[in-house]
């Protein structure tokens, strides 16, 4: 399912007005059509779903109550065989200009150090594994630089910020390299 910038408390009023708010990809590619999250849910037994809170509001404690329960469990319940994820997001570039940016005081290790805050209380309150894409990215920069992570100072580069995440998401999921 996609929906750009969409946050837990968007997420828990789509899925308790059955909003087909969500364009539908398959294998990433588009299909054209809108789907709510119970219609997704009920596609396929599905074995790994994810969960995240959208990046900009990542490190803000208050943003995932009561958001991220009923989320989890609307689909525990749809899925109950499922392993459900969280997916921890990045931080944005030092010198990003997104207007969530401003929350963490512009600062790249303020926003880091609350989303990992934030990654603990999920993992402490729900149990959840977690896919550590903030982790890996954090790790990247130094090696790679802001430009190349980023290709607008919030949203993963096309090809090495995106190709860390992927890599992070086969490595954590699947165990292979």
């Amino acid at each position: 399912l996609y929906v750009s910038a969409c946050s837990l408390h968007t997420h828990a009023v789509n899925i308790a007005e059955n909003n087909a708010a969500y364009e539908l990809e398959i294998n990433g590619k588009p299909t054209g059509e809108k789907i709510s999250i119970a219609d997704a849910l009920k596609m396929d037994a599905w074995d790994v779903i994810t969960l995240q809170q959208v990046s900009g509001l990542s490190g803000l404690r208050d943003t995932y109550f009561p958001w991220f329960e009923q989320v989890y469990n609307a689909v525990k319940a749809a899925c109950p065989k499922a392993q459900i994820w969280f997916q921890y997001t990045w931080a944005y570039a030092t010198n990003s200009d997104h207007k969530h940016f401003k929350f963490y005081d512009n600062n790249q290790q303020t926003m880091l150090a609350r989303a990992a805050e934030c990654r603990y209380m999920v993992v402490q309150n729900w149990g959840l594994p977690v896919i550590p894409t903030g982790d890996v990215i954090q790790r990247l920069r130094p090696i790679l630089g802001e430009d190349r992570i980023h290709r607008d100072t919030f949203h993963l580069s096309y090809d090495y910020g995106r190709l860390a995440a992927a890599a992070t998401w086969i490595k954590t999921l699947t165990g292979q390299n």
